[in-house]
């Protein structure tokens, strides 16, 4: 309701009042820009699969993407409890549910973008073979967890994230909101300030969200944290 009365000594339910609503924000950083974008490419399939229409997406500025749904989009109560009550808890087990959804078609479109190389992404990724590969049935197979890097801390009560058309201070580039649907389409080049363009899509845009159009999404993610026995980490 009010900013200004936010204070780090206050207690979870002296902030469970004060509070509204939560946006939806996950951060996608795998690294290597061509991943983070097969990432956030099938992050916003997985939400409009679940029928939420009002996802937007914003390249960070250096090599990852923000792919954000507006706190309208959420029920109000879900199962008799306060949507607005369940953060951090609710947003952390979406990210979640959604990486786990997610994961074998990102396996599979990495290999298919190194042409099933696995040497290219242990040179791009810098990493070991022992973290990357898994030996199955005598066989190598492709271990996607291991690059896929949907950040979940940035859902915590204080953390920040890049401004929509901020400059990157590493990168020098101008983080981008963008078509959520052509994210596959999107390179560094359309960030440069000296061609990056005012987008008609607007990060977090309110104006089209349905109360309720994220109800499903909800509900699935907080019966995925049941099965799974999903601890949040203090």
């Amino acid at each position: 309701k009010d900013p200004l009365q936010l204070d780090p000594s206050m207690r979870r339910q002296e902030l469970d009042n004060l509070r509204i609503g939560w946006d939806l924000v996950i951060d996608i950083d795998c690294g290597i820009f061509e991943y983070s974008k097969v990432a956030a490419d099938l992050v916003v399939k997985a939400l409009k699969f679940h029928n939420v229409r009002s996802v937007s997406c914003k390249f960070s500025g250096n090599k990852g993407f923000h792919i954000g749904v507006p706190y309208e989009a959420f029920p109000e109560k879900i199962r008799n409890e306060s949507t607005k009550n369940l953060f951090p808890d609710a947003p952390r087990k979406i990210a979640l549910y959604i990486k786990h959804m997610i994961l074998p078609e990102f396996g599979n479109e990495i290999i298919k973008l190194e042409g099933g190389e696995f040497g290219k992404i242990l040179e791009k990724t810098g990493k070991k073979e022992a973290d990357v590969i898994q030996i199955e049935n005598k066989q190598k197979k492709f271990n996607p967890e291991s690059i896929l890097q949907m950040d979940t801390l940035l859902i915590s009560p204080r953390h920040l994230y890049r401004m929509p058309y901020s400059l990157h201070e590493k990168s020098g580039l101008v983080s981008t909101p963008l078509n959520p649907d052509k994210i596959m389409l999107f390179r560094k080049e359309f960030a440069l300030p000296n061609r990056m363009k005012i987008s008609s899509h607007r990060f977090l845009d309110r104006t089209n969200a349905e109360s309720g159009e994220a109800k499903r999404l909800l509900t699935e993610a907080l019966d995925f944290g049941v099965k799974h026995e999903i601890v949040e980490p203090k």
